[in-house]
């Protein structure tokens, strides 16, 4: 690979838009139903964008999605809960078959559907990520028994040298990096500590002499395991420094901390593992949430690297989003026997969460219903409620009146900042979070009927036979 061409794919635009482009598809499996294109806006935070969408024909299940690049990017369709991946080049119109998997198990998770490529030129990046990934299967498959008795690391190496010898000429700075960075991943994951290669000579070889590469999926996922962004991981001096560029809410301070560490040598490469390092200590309770959110807005109004900027928007939008598939906010209360609430208490269940008032009705009866619900479910789903009345006075007479609701059960407040995080507009609200920490459903359905006369216990049986398998 030449080094203009290794200086033509390092300019990376925030813009990804370019001249319009066609999909053309088939999918009789999904007459009728809307068909979207998404691609991520940054790979640090994996946040989506959509790019375009159609809805399948009913006569002859065929789908058209126009979208415009500027650079070879990963997308994804999505159509109701499945997806599949392709990438998309610019000024390239393509045709496929969207199916979904034989023998897909149903599931809560998004199902994974094929794309089959109709005409696919052989120099499309599809066509050569592929090729490239078959070669690489039967590789392992011919090898197997051999990887079984020596392990996995020596035929990483081996096949490293064949796949550079093969692609020597490749003149697809996309697909260059591809192969690189895959091949970076793999030697991350060798099976033994003596092949294992210091950090630094990751940085050494595959970072150093090398553009950054933010819209690239193989060299993010590289990046993202190379550097761990755990403030630990730095020596004590520089840790001491970064924890102070914390306390000031300063990236500046940051930014400079970082930069006396080897492997931050890049800028660009350090403003983006920066915005990194804030999304991850976020949920630490040795640093301050508020300070963490103004850091990561003034980076994302004054990053140096636009993509940077993006990154931290992103990042600050999924820190502070109360909304399904985002992680719930962290807290730290005590309940009526004494006891600490916080989310990692009850890790691999799920929570379910209700604010209400004592002097709401309709929230003290409910509260009564949730105590058949707490009997049924109590072994599958934890209970948490907070009371958000102005004073204490009338709550500790509820609990005083209500000594047969075991969960926890703690005062809050109304102006507590988790009725602000968790959007309680009205009493009862009930949100519902997994047995991951993320929020599952907001707001979720109440244990009395809604209109439709549903209730969440609909939801607590399907949890109830999930865990149980």
């Amino acid at each position: 690979m030449t080094k203009n061409i290794l200086i033509q794919i390092s300019v990376l635009l925030v813009s990804i838009w370019g001249r319009s482009a066609t999909i053309e598809g088939f999918a009789p499996a999904f007459v009728g139903q809307e068909i979207s294109l998404y691609t991520y806006s940054d790979y640090l935070t994996l946040t989506k964008v959509k790019i375009g969408s159609s809805q399948v024909n009913s006569i002859d299940s065929t789908f058209t999605i126009k979208f415009e690049v500027k650079q070879i990017i990963k997308a994804f369709f999505e159509v109701g809960n499945t997806e599949a991946e392709l990438y998309l080049a610019p000024e390239t119109d393509y045709k496929l078959y969207y199916k979904l998997r034989d023998n897909t198990p149903t599931s809560f998770a998004k199902q994974k559907a094929s794309t089959f490529f109709v005409g696919l030129d052989t120099a499309d990046i599809n066509y050569k990520i592929l090729r490239y990934e078959n070669w690489f299967d039967e590789y392992i498959y011919l090898h197997q028994l051999d990887i079984a008795r020596h392990g996995f690391s020596p035929y990483i190496d081996t096949f490293k040298i064949y796949a550079y010898q093969a692609y020597a000429s490749e003149q697809n700075g996309y697909f260059n990096n591809f192969i690189r960075y895959h091949i970076a991943n793999l030697e991350r994951t060798k099976d033994h500590s003596k092949y294992m290669k210091s950090k630094m000579a990751f940085y050494e070889e595959y970072i150093e002499p090398f553009p950054i590469y933010p819209y690239n999926d193989q060299y993010m996922v590289f990046m993202k395991s190379l550097y761990s962004n755990d403030v630990n991981s730095f020596h004590t001096q520089v840790k001491a420094e970064i924890i102070l560029a914390f306390d000031y809410a300063s990236p500046s301070r940051l930014m400079k901390a970082m930069g006396k560490d080897p492997m931050f040598k890049k800028p660009e490469l350090r403003e983006l593992m920066m915005v990194n390092m804030l999304g991850n200590a976020y949920y630490l309770r040795q640093f301050n949430r508020s300070n963490i959110q103004v850091m990561l807005d003034s980076v994302s109004r004054y990053a140096k690297f636009q993509e940077n900027g993006v990154a931290a928007k992103n990042m600050l939008s999924y820190l502070t989003k109360v909304e399904a598939g985002y992680p719930a906010p962290e807290i730290s209360l005590i309940d009526q026997h004494g006891e600490t609430v916080s989310w990692g208490k009850y890790k691999g269940k799920f929570i379910y969460i209700s604010f209400f008032t004592t002097w709401s009705a309709d929230a003290v009866n409910e509260m009564k219903l949730m105590e058949e619900l707490h009997l049924k479910f109590g072994d599958y789903v934890e209970f948490v409620s907070f009371c958000t009345d102005k004073d204490t006075t009338a709550f500790k007479t509820f609990l005083k009146n209500n000594q047969n609701l075991t969960w926890s059960i703690v005062y809050v407040g109304d102006n507590h900042p988790m009725v602000k995080e968790f959007k309680v507009l009205s009493s009862p609200h009930y949100v519902l979070i997994d047995n991951e920490g993320f929020i599952a459903l907001s707001p979720a359905k109440g244990p009395s009927p809604d209109g439709e006369y549903n209730t969440i216990e609909r939801t607590f049986y399907f949890i109830k036979k999930e865990m149980l398998k």
